[in-house]
């Protein structure tokens, strides 16, 4: 991953030259790449960990000369073959061609509507200097992170939010409605944050900053597809094999090593291992494991996975870390609090990652979720009263783990069974 940043003074007003400095160097990859930087007048542009393409220093593979656009971005893009073969015509050189170029080929093409043509995760910002405006957009599952500020003077963006806190003239005044909604366990998926002024673009969306200030854009929403109806389970089974494979295969596409995040749970199995099914050399596979508390340790599962197939295995000892202990360190880098003690243990994984040299990370994290109707399908069923079909459901969680289902079903039954609508709704 890249982090990148950013300034457009849509007055017109000359930049200060240490501006993205300031940005950059306030960031957490800044110490793990070399900074790139595009400064023009009243625009500027920075990486750490990716290059800020320019469009005229690119090689002519069209007839016509490439337009003078500036690209900065966090971008892996899963249809990056198709995208090659529209935009330039041979696949051939699509190993020697970079995701942020095929990037920018598509805004030459299609403009803004490019993005309705990228497959992947990105978060990227293309200054167009013909138009004077900065086009932003980020990918339709929020892969990346993309945060903002704009007060009619400046508009700053940056992959961390962090990074904004450190710039001058950004307004941090702390989001009331936004702590109180996470006190309540509200975690809606929108463009606010837990700082007032500044914003994130939200999963799916684009805007564009030019001299008549900002337009946001929603460019794809999630909207379910016509139920599937096929013959028998075995039909059913090799759809969603066929699925599975397709999105874990574009996911392999790249050269350098790829590595998987193994818990031993479905999710991170199945991930797993259609990976190392798909791949040509040994996978490598991350995995926490607790040896002293045998109760939650799931190195027997990861084993018998490991066991099945070829891969580069890595333990890391859940217990030489202290959640509490690595917290603020979580929380600072998030800049936000942390909704659980386990982003501590994910943060020191995805550092074993790092430090092995590999940028590539398949996780299952999600797959529950993605499967199945979520963690708040039980708090579902309750809210709109639908008791036969909670039972079941109940039964199924907390049976087999030998908890009393009962005493479950008689919390939501007291707080959802009898009282009047308006009245559950705000317990």
């Amino acid at each position: 991953m890249a982090g990148i940043a950013g300034v457009f003074h849509p007055t017109g007003q000359s930049l200060p030259p240490a501006s993205l400095r300031t940005l950059i160097a306030s960031q957490s990859r800044s110490s793990v790449g070399e900074a790139s930087f595009w400064r023009e007048d009243a625009v500027g542009l920075a990486s750490v960990g990716s290059p800020v393409l320019q469009g005229r220093s690119l090689p002519k593979r069209r007839s016509e000369a490439s337009s003078n656009c500036v690209v900065v971005g966090d971008c892996r893009l899963d249809n990056r073959l198709a995208l090659v073969d529209r935009l330039i015509g041979s696949t051939t050189e699509a190993a020697e061609v970079a995701d942020l170029e095929i990037l920018l080929r598509a805004y030459e093409r299609w403009g803004t509507e490019c993005v309705e043509h990228l497959i992947g995760a990105f978060a990227f910002a293309l200054y167009d200097v013909a138009k004077q405006q900065l086009f932003c957009a980020r990918d339709q599952v929020g892969f990346r992170p993309f945060y903002y500020y704009f007060d009619k003077k400046r508009f700053v963006f940056s992959s961390e939010l962090n990074s904004l806190l450190f710039y001058p003239h950004v307004d941090s005044t702390v989001n009331e409605e936004r702590i109180a909604d996470f006190l309540a366990g509200i975690h809606i998926s929108g463009d606010y944050t837990f700082y007032k002024e500044i914003r994130r673009l939200p999963p799916g969306h684009f805007l564009v900053a030019d001299s008549s200030g900002i337009a946001k854009h929603q460019y794809f929403s999630f909207t379910l597809p016509d139920e599937l109806q096929l013959n028998d389970e075995e039909e059913y089974e090799h759809r969603f094999r066929q699925v599975f494979s397709q999105a874990v295969s574009s996911r392999l596409s790249s050269d350098e090593p790829v590595a998987s995040l193994l818990s031993g749970g479905l999710d991170s199995s199945g991930v797993t291992s259609m990976a190392e099914a798909l791949s040509h050399k040994p996978l490598h596979t991350f995995s926490a494991v607790f040896e002293q508390t045998p109760d939650v340790d799931e190195r027997g599962y990861i084993e018998a996975v490991l066991a099945q197939g070829n891969y580069a295995p890595y333990f890391i000892d859940g217990h030489s870390y202290d959640p509490l202990a690595e917290l603020p360190g979580v929380t600072s880098l998030l800049g936000k609090p942390s909704l659980g003690l386990s982003m501590s243990l994910y943060d020191t994984l995805l550092r074993s990652v790092a430090d092995a040299g590999i940028s590539n990370l398949l996780d299952g994290h999600g797959g529950d979720e993605a499967l199945s109707r979520g963690h708040g399908y039980k708090l579902e069923l309750a809210y709109r009263r639908r008791w036969k079909q909670l039972i079941p459901e109940l039964k199924g969680i907390y049976g087999s783990e030998g908890l009393a289902w009962q005493r479950i079903f008689l919390l939501y039954w007291l707080r959802f069974g009898f009282m009047p609508d308006r009245v559950h709704w705000l317990l």
